[in-house]
């Protein structure tokens, strides 16, 4: 016996008059004919003329019939399914619609109707099944679990305003993360982007939320999944995750992004409305290998926190970042990348500040943190508290700086800041140039190739490095 390839969608029936109630399991919806299974008090028909039997209900047919019991204890619900009366009678996990015991099997999901639904992957390489299959729950309004396995997409999926899409337990392993003994395969559900995925918009993403209206929308959650985008073509841009236009107040846990040719996590500006994203938390979330971009590009995000992520092996900066106003860092990192570890390109509302708490940037080809006005900002400020640059500016070189202010029109204050230096950079603990406001380093140690602080002159305010503990 065995489960078919087929959502299941339970409604609970009452019928007031005589204290009847029971379970019914329809698909692929309620309706006519539709009727799988049940467990009810006692014999009738359904709303829609179904005819059920107490206790016990066929279900299914051919290879897939058989018989289905529930019992539910103490809140506890299981299912009992066998080939006949006789049994034997196995006990299936009523969410995956996989055995405790025996020799069920299934690739189909579990749906609570209108609420909830398990997804299984199809197997299906093209994409074009399980695309459709996660994007029409969650248009419908369902928070969308996936299951451990190997899902594949040709299209964008897109969570809607107060959507979710969520696995089983948090992930952060990559294959290019060079561990102690070796890489990890990508963890839980694995969102891949299949061969022939062409995406909403352009560029596209593998999964959005997207708003290009003047009405307020967010509240999204995605979390404990993978993304596996090294399929996607070279030059086509796609993004792991976009965020664009005005939604607010999401949730992104435990996702890693792999590998696409985008950046890894884009959030975006929407150019007719002029809102952006706002008020996301980012937490334990990996942005690994984008092949010609950043891990985190960013055009504005204020409001907003990110909190143990990591961004490595990026063709370009791990993070860059402007208009981050109001928000905050706390023990993020940036690895290994292209080009600088963190690169702040401006504040955009006056007087407010960004902070960064705990934060690493380290063997990255270029600076560990470049500060400038790349991205447009007006006076602001940067706050830096026990912030560090380890071994950066790895492309050599005389212009690269652990703490790098270009141009920048913001002041940066750092405290407790530790810049380490090997034979090969970063050339300067700090650097100071190109007009910037001003730097300030209190209780912290620059350490340089050639120097521990370099000011070219030209600034607001002179490089301040005081020193007050003298090691």
């Amino acid at each position: 016996m065995g489960w078919s390839n087929q959502a299941v969608v339970l409604v609970v029936l009452e019928e007031e008059a005589v204290g009847f109630s029971g379970l019914f399991g329809y698909s692929p919806y309620a309706g006519p004919g539709n009727l799988l299974l049940s467990a009810a008090a006692r014999q009738g028909t359904d709303p829609d003329d179904n005819e059920y039997l107490p206790g016990l209900a066929t279900y299914g047919t051919g290879a897939y019939s058989g018989l289905v019991a529930m019992q539910l204890y103490k809140q506890s619900l299981t299912w009992y399914g066998a080939s006949s009366e006789t049994g034997p009678w196995i006990a299936i996990n009523a969410l995956a619609l996989e055995p405790i015991m025996g020799a069920v099997s299934t690739t189909g999901s579990f749906e609570i109707a209108g609420a909830e639904v398990w997804i299984k992957p199809t197997g299906d390489t093209s994409g074009a099944t399980d695309t459709v299959h996660i994007n029409d729950y969650l248009a419908a309004g369902y928070t969308v679990h996936l299951l451990p396995g190997q899902y594949y997409v040709d299209d964008t999926i897109t969570v809607p305003t107060g959507g979710a899409l969520v696995g089983p337990f948090p992930v952060q392993a990559d294959t290019n993360s060079g561990y102690g003994a070796g890489d990890l395969a990508l963890q839980g559900p694995v969102i891949h982007a299949a061969g022939a995925f062409t995406g909403d918009d352009p560029p596209p993403a593998v999964i959005e939320c997207y708003n290009s209206t003047d009405t307020q929308e967010g509240g999204q959650v995605l979390a404990n999944f993978s993304i596996e985008a090294n399929t996607t073509p070279s030059g086509s841009g796609v993004f792991g995750i976009l965020l664009h236009g005005a939604v607010a107040a999401g949730y992104i846990s435990g996702v890693t992004v792999h590998r696409p040719d985008g950046a890894c996590l884009r959030v975006q500006t929407d150019t007719g409305t002029g809102y952006v994203p706002d008020q996301w938390t980012v937490e334990n979330c990996t942005f690994a290998a984008s092949r010609s971009s950043h891990g985190v590009q960013a055009d504005i995000m204020p409001d907003s926190s990110f909190v143990n992520c990591l961004s490595h092996n990026n063709a370009m900066d791990g993070w860059h970042i402007g208009g981050f106003d109001n928000s905050r860092m706390i023990g993020c990192k940036g690895e290994n990348n292209g080009n600088a570890g963190f690169h702040l390109g401006g504040l955009s509302v006056t007087d407010w500040p960004c902070e960064f708490t705990s934060c690493t940037s380290q063997l990255n080809q270029e600076d560990g943190w470049l500060f400038d006005n790349s991205l447009s900002g007006v006076f602001a400020t940067y706050l830096l508290t026990g912030c560090r640059s380890m071994e950066d500016g790895q492309a050599g070189g005389t212009t690269y700086a652990g703490f790098r202010s270009s141009g920048n029109i913001s002041r940066i204050m750092a405290t407790g800041a530790l810049v380490v230096a090997d034979a090969t950079g970063p050339y300067y603990g700090a650097a100071e140039e190109s007009s910037s406001y001003g730097m300030c380093f209190t209780a912290s140690s620059l350490g340089g190739v050639h120097a521990a602080t370099y000011d070219d002159g030209s600034n607001t305010h002179a490089l301040v490095n005081q020193e007050p503990v003298p090691f």
